[in-house]
């Protein structure tokens, strides 16, 4: 029994000083119960116990150590040692657990930023207002009590990244530069808000804002968006979290989920939200659907990552700060059909009911996320909420054909053998310590794959210069009712046959963008409890350059939102106009493609 209660220990005690130890750089650490470490402790105390158990026959048979070896165990694993082990362990979670829960509602005072932003992607009032009558969105509902709303216009095409620029800019794309998907700080051509308040000695954080990629040193803190092409950030020690969102490693490679995780809980990740992304991560390790990992992942990274923004803010206390979400636009371009099935009727698709809350569940966490963070806000931060467009159901249904690389590895019991990427519909092969022989017979495999009734080839096949293979379907992967994926059941490899979607699927985009965002504006100098006449998204940027008491340039094309402002403020403090910015608004350019971003534009249909 006493080797038993010194086995029991370990996870007990080891749970309480890692939980101590994390504490010490991360006072909000501990938050919930760490059931994670309680099972990751629990895992060497179950291999060492058959060990001390065997380790004690093999004494009793030799009798030379047995002594000792029974003394050692009747002092560690007594009932009084165990008893007041266990007990300090409870204590010392309780006494993390209070500090964290005081910790992570202390608000920042005076050293709260002047001006938040807080951006949802996609957000529409369509989806809101139901659920603030409802009363399930409780920290939007104050903040509409505590300001204006108003419908944010947006203009066509609708892509984020020119969307977020014009939002933060006030000028046009065709003045601020960024008109696609692919641009970076470099392709800028205009100030935004963030460059005129650090030209006038404001500190700004940027949190997940579009077009931030590459972070440089400007900035209080800047981690870039989802459009980013590598997991750099200023500073640097926050790369961990850009790991787990783009799931690249800083060198390259497929994210490290458990190191970037021990990495997040040392910069600020709560208890709560490392083991929420512990467990999809374990998930995952066993097989999920692309959709459940699509939805688990977006749930465990807005948790995680608001986590983390909020340590930036405690620790780097900016004076402007922008914080985004981007669930509620991934989300709802992937499962309006769930949501409401009733207007693809007509289409003749079923959808899958499993998901019909999955986007409500998504505004939920986002209402969660806001409210942790306004608890550190002081009363005179002014809080901006704004969507760069709306979303509504797609009834043409969209679709597009995928490879499972994953998949197709798997066939071949390969998946260790290769690392993969995707360019531009090509599928690179990279052996992992494989033999020039060994690189042609799994070439000559793949060339006799073919599908079982046409006989025709699945794959043209190549080794490029660097002994790497180059995969590319003999087909089109755009979706249409005649592809072979469809009107072809097996594909056959030599004697061997396995279904089609063992290699293949498809996805379907049934929400698409619409015109009408949101913003809502609250704070000191902004009426409460009321609804202004829709703005276009060019007036954002004057009318927040406004609140912060900076000059406006007559370049911008925006209007200050006056029907937002309290009565008599513009009298009181009239804006102030400068003809043109004088500011060095360059950034180094970077103009290699990165594929992973690639891959993430075409999983929400962005590109083909």
């Amino acid at each position: 029994m006493e080797i038993i209660r010194f086995c029991l220990l370990i996870p007990i005690a080891g749970t309480a000083l890692s939980c101590l130890l994390l504490s010490v750089g991360n006072l909000g650490f501990v938050d919930t119960f760490p059931w994670l470490l309680l099972v990751l402790f629990l895992v060497p105390a179950l291999v060492l116990l058959p060990i001390l158990l065997l380790v004690r026959w093999f004494l009793i048979w030799h009798k030379r150590f047995l002594s000792f070896y029974d003394r050692f165990f009747c002092v560690l694993g007594s009932w009084r040692s165990f008893a007041i082990a266990v007990s300090f362990s409870i204590l010392v979670y309780l006494v993390l657990f209070l500090t964290a829960s005081l910790y992570n509602r202390c608000s920042l005072g005076g050293k709260a930023p002047r001006l938040l932003v807080i951006g949802l992607d996609g957000a529409s009032w369509d989806l809101i207002d139901p659920l603030m009558e409802a009363g399930r969105l409780p920290h939007l509902q104050r903040l509409c009590d505590r300001g204006t709303r108003m419908t944010l216009l947006s203009s066509p095409p609708m892509r984020s990244p020119r969307l977020w620029t014009t939002i933060a800019s006030g000028v046009s794309p065709e003045i601020h530069g960024i008109t696609g998907f692919f641009s970076t700080q470099a392709d800028l051509k205009t100030p935004r808000i963030w460059e005129i308040c650090e030209a006038e000695g404001l500190r700004t954080g940027l949190f997940s804002w579009m077009v931030t990629w590459p972070p440089q040193s400007r900035s209080a803190f800047k981690i870039p968006s989802w459009f980013a092409r590598s997991p750099q950030t200023y500073p640097s020690s926050y790369t961990c979290a850009q790991e787990i969102y783009l799931d690249q490693d800083r060198e390259g490679g497929a994210v490290k989920p458990w190191r970037s995780l021990w990495q997040c809980a040392w910069m600020g990740a709560r208890l709560d939200g490392i083991q929420r992304m512990a467990f999809f991560y374990t998930r995952d390790r066993f097989g999920i659907s692309e959709k459940e990992r699509l939805y688990r992942k977006m749930m465990a990274e807005a948790r995680l990552r608001t986590d983390l923004f909020h340590s930036l803010l405690t620790r780097y206390t900016p004076d402007v700060a922008a914080f985004c979400l981007y669930g509620s636009d991934k989300l709802a371009h992937r499962f309006w059909d769930s949501m409401e099935p009733g207007a693809f009727s007509e289409t003749g698709v079923q959808p899958d009911k499993n998901y019909a809350n999955v986007i409500t569940d998504y505004y939920l966490e986002a209402d969660r996320a806001m409210g942790r963070i306004l608890t550190t806000l002081s009363p005179s931060t002014t809080i901006a909420v704004l969507s760069d467009h709306g979303l509504e159901a797609d009834t043409a249904y969209p679709r597009q054909f995928f490879l499972d690389v994953e998949g197709l590895l798997r066939l071949f019991k390969a998946e260790r053998n290769f690392h993969f990427k995707n360019i531009m519909r090509q599928v690179i092969l990279t052996p992992i310590n494989l033999s020039r022989e060994e690189i042609d017979t799994f070439v000559k495999v793949l060339e006799i794959i073919q599908f079982e009734e046409s006989d025709e080839p699945v794959f043209l096949v190549e080794i490029n210069e660097a002994g790497e293979i180059v995969l590319r379907t003999n087909f089109s992967l755009t979706w249409n009712p005649d592809s072979p994926i469809l009107t072809e059941k097996n594909i056959r490899i030599g004697d061997l046959t396995a279904p089609v979607e063992s290699i293949f699927f498809q996805r379907a985009f049934p929400g698409k963008h619409k015109l009408e965002g949101i913003l809502l504006l609250a704070g000191p100098q902004i009426k409460a409890k009321a609804t202004a006449p829709d703005a276009n998204q060019v007036d954002a940027a004057p009318t927040l350059l406004y609140l912060l008491g900076l000059p406006i340039s007559r370049e911008i094309e925006g209007n200050i939102l006056v029907n937002a402002l309290k009565e008599g403020l513009l009298t009181e403090r009239p804006p102030q106009y400068t003809d043109r910015y004088e500011l060095d608004t360059m950034f180094e350019s970077n103009s290699e493609m990165n594929e992973p971003l690639l891959e993430r534009l075409r999983s929400l249909n962005y590109v083909q």
